[in-house]
């Protein structure tokens, strides 16, 4: 438990540091520039208030959840068959590369004039931005794999599934879960881009609205809703992840950690 204990520890000291220069920021600026933490809680306490509240709070994360499953499921399968043939990763790269090359506005801007301002433009905004990042951390993982492992493993007579299991998946792993573990976060940002630009629903458009009705408050509070989700997931999904594929690779530290 210690272990656990210190993560949370540092986590709340990191949020107790920001809310002190977020504070100090407020105390030297004015609320005009930056308002005070109490005054976007009371704001935030406001929106979590509201009938409309979940509605918003589902649209977006609907969109987020597919943009980010769409878009990294995408980038492993491409990643996994382009890490095993260079032929494929030559045919792929010049695509992924021009992909990742094209701003996320840009793809807003085309997902509202091919879709409108839905969450299908919005989602597909975002698996457009994550898919490359994800691409490129599973070819790279795909190309460590160590061949003495694998030929050790079939010298023992693993089958391919336990060969998968226990030499592939642990090694390529470890570039993937990082790179999702971002991606998840960009997919939320290209979401909120998405309906801030497009004027639909979800919570960007209460963002629009707050800055058209220029409540920094209730921005900002918006803002600090979305970081909080992504971090709840990344703490409740993905760094539990992260902690197993580190177990797989170092099991002393594995074990330590438990």
């Amino acid at each position: 438990m210690a272990p656990l204990f210190t993560r949370a520890g540092t986590t709340a000291l990191g949020i107790a540091l920001l809310v002190g220069v977020w504070q100090a920021i407020h105390l030297i600026w004015g609320p005009f520039v930056l308002p005070s933490p109490a005054a976007t809680l009371r704001s935030l306490q406001a929106f979590l208030a509201e009938p409309a509240m979940a509605q918003s709070l589902a649209r977006t994360t609907w969109a987020a959840v597919l943009g980010f499953v769409g878009g990294a499921a995408v980038g492993i399968v491409l990643g996994a068959i382009a890490g095993r043939s260079r032929l494929i990763f030559e045919l792929l790269n010049p695509s992924i590369v021009a992909i990742l090359a094209v701003p996320p506005i840009a793809w807003v801007i085309l997902a509202l004039l091919w879709f409108g301002a839905t969450g299908t433009g919005a989602a597909l905004t975002a698996a457009l931005a994550l898919m490359p990042l994800v691409f490129a951390a599973t070819v790279q993982g795909m190309r460590t794999i160590d061949p003495t492992l694998e030929a050790m493993a079939t010298a023992f007579g693993a089958g391919p599934g336990l060969r998968l299991l226990h030499v592939r998946l642990p090694q390529v792993t470890a570039y993937v879960i990082p790179a999702l573990a971002t991606a998840h976060g960009i997919a939320w940002k290209a979401v909120v881009m998405a309906e801030v630009l497009g004027a639909g629903q979800g919570l960007g458009a209460d963002l629009a609205t707050a800055r058209a009705h220029l409540d920094l408050p209730r921005a900002l509070a918006l803002v600090v809703l979305v970081a909080a989700i992504v971090l709840l997931i990344d703490g409740l999904v993905l760094d539990p992840l992260r902690r197993r594929v580190e177990a797989w690779r170092n099991p002393d530290r594995g074990m330590a950690a438990c």
